[in-house]
């Protein structure tokens, strides 16, 4: 069994979806990513001082969703193959 590190792991998933940038998903997946939208758009408009924390945060963690919704398209195209 190969030894696969992190790094490697992500270089994998990167190439993988440099090559396949787009793929379907479901509906109600897409649909997680609205809350993100809302709570930027608001935090956005109110200008507190505590703004731009929250709205790295908010970026971060959409982010982090995107990914995953990303490696779940990815094994479901492993699993078709």
């Amino acid at each position: 069994m190969p030894v696969t590190n992190r790094h490697t792991r992500n270089s994998d998933f990167y190439l993988h979806i440099r090559q396949k940038a787009a793929c379907q998903l479901p509906h109600a997946e897409v649909a997680t990513l609205k809350p993100y939208y809302t709570m930027l758009s608001d935090n956005i408009v109110r200008q507190r001082a505590e703004t731009p924390e929250i709205i790295r945060g908010l970026v971060q963690a959409f982010a982090y969703t995107i990914i995953s919704l990303a490696r779940l398209c990815r094994q479901h195209d492993e699993v078709e193959c």
